[in-house]
């Protein structure tokens, strides 16, 4: 949410996500979800929310 805010389209924001920017409280509350589901559709934005989830989870630890 705050990367798109900082000018990022949600492609970009996406892409650069890292498990950080998911520690914000704010982001756990029905507007931001419903919010999140709007641009998950999006086909690049999903391709690299995939990614990044596969990514966390072949961590050391993973999810």
């Amino acid at each position: 949410a705050a990367k798109t805010l900082k000018g990022m389209d949600a492609e970009e924001a996406a892409q650069t996500l890292s498990p950080v920017d998911l520690e914000d409280p704010s982001l756990r509350n029905p507007d931001v979800a419903q919010e999140a589901s709007k641009v998950a559709v999006i086909p690049a934005v999903r391709a690299a929310l995939v990614r990044f989830q596969r990514s966390f989870a072949a961590r050391a630890g993973g999810a």
